[in-house]
């Protein structure tokens, strides 16, 4: 069967999240002091992820034609808690080492650099045991030449 950089990226991507580090974070009822439990770390109970954006330029191998090839992909990992928690541990290490993906070029597979670019928390109301923290990542995948 044929190898795709795009589930690459996309297993990739939900193995870091299922591996990742992330405390749950409780608030003392009459002081609204937050507590981490560093003793008990949380799991998302659903983590998506998937492309949302190509960026295509001349082929570097290829220049004298109109050749182009993908230079770069957006992608975004959504995760859902059930409890808040605390992300800072799972972006410092994701920031620290950007998950690296080894060309394969049997298969036609590209050395893929996944960055983080940016994240866009959702934290639920302090107290509130019905909602979680939610969370949108987006990275970079820069993709060696063709």
């Amino acid at each position: 069967m044929a190898q795709f950089n795009r589930i690459r990226v996309q297993e990739a991507l939900i193995a870091a999240a299922k591996a990742g580090v992330f405390y749950p974070v409780s608030y003392d009822p009459d002081t609204q002091v937050p507590t981490v439990d560093e003793a008990n770390p949380a799991t998302p109970h659903t983590t998506l992820a998937n492309e949302v954006g190509t960026n295509f330029e001349r082929a570097v191998r290829h220049r004298m034609t109109n050749k182009r090839e993908r230079a770069t992909w957006s992608f975004q990992l959504r995760l859902k808690f059930s409890q808040e928690v605390l992300l800072e541990v799972f972006e410092d290490a994701l920031s620290a080492n950007p998950i690296q993906l080894p060309a394969v070029p049997a298969e036609g597979l590209r050395q893929v650099m996944l960055e983080l670019e940016d994240s866009d928390p959702t934290h639920p109301v302090q107290q509130e045991s019905t909602a979680g923290t939610q969370v949108v990542y987006n990275f970079k995948a820069s993709l060696s030449p063709a």
